[in-house]
């Protein structure tokens, strides 16, 4: 977002004359971000309103921000200049929500030995902002071995929903019985190592035995 900051100054003196105005911003870090001077001439009585547009990084730091703008008389190039007013105010920034939501899962295909099963697995952005998720998808099988899935990465503007589609074959012998698909969704890219989690889900299903039959 883009916070501006508007201050209003007045010549109450008994000359016309160059004024600079300036200050700094104090982040929540302790840091100072210097805002650029601005030279105007004012009359007597004359009134003259400035203004300062401070850009918030999309993911930037949450928290109380302290605002000091300064009036000098003199230009910004005079080291005489001196300092007749000053201003300072808080400015609360409010932390971006990021968070989704597993919205659906679904399995296509025949869940038989031998067969491929697929999971059709829908992810939704439910704050309000922007951003890149991942899941992490894998499978438990009846022995409890895990079959981890490829990681999947997707860009979801606020309030979008996207599938992913995922593909796991199952063994022809020995595969039958119960398994696991669990799901992890996080913010972040799969290769973000400060990536958050946000969503998680479980399922189970069962995979059946072919039969093998003839008849004469």
């Amino acid at each position: 977002e883009t916070l501006t900051l508007n201050a209003v100054a007045k010549n109450t003196g008994e000359v016309a004359k160059p004024f600079t105005a300036g200050g700094g911003i104090l982040t929540p870090k302790g840091e100072t971000i210097q805002l650029p001077t601005k030279d105007f001439n004012l009359k007597i009585e004359e009134s003259k309103k400035f203004s300062y547009d401070f850009s918030i990084p999309m993911e930037g730091i949450a928290g109380k921000y302290k605002v000091n703008l300064v009036l000098w008389a003199g230009e910004s190039n005079d080291p005489n200049k001196k300092k007749i007013a000053d201003m300072e105010q808080e400015i609360i920034i409010v932390e971006r929500v990021v968070k989704a939501s597993i919205e659906h899962v679904g399995l296509t295909g025949k869940l038989k030995s031998g067969e491929t099963v697929g999971f059709d697995i829908e992810l939704k952005n439910t704050g309000d902002i922007a951003k890149t998720f991942s899941l992490d998808v894998s499978l438990t099988d009846p022995s409890g071995k895990a079959l981890p899935l490829p990681a999947k990465d997707m860009q979801l503007g606020v309030d979008e929903k996207k599938k992913n589609s995922y593909s796991y074959d199952i063994p022809p012998t020995g595969s039958d019985g119960r398994y696991k698909i669990s799901i992890t969704a996080y913010a972040g890219a799969s290769n973000d190592l400060n990536k958050k989690k946000v969503a998680e889900f479980q399922q189970e299903f069962s995979v059946a035995q072919r039969v093998t039959k003839a008849s004469v």
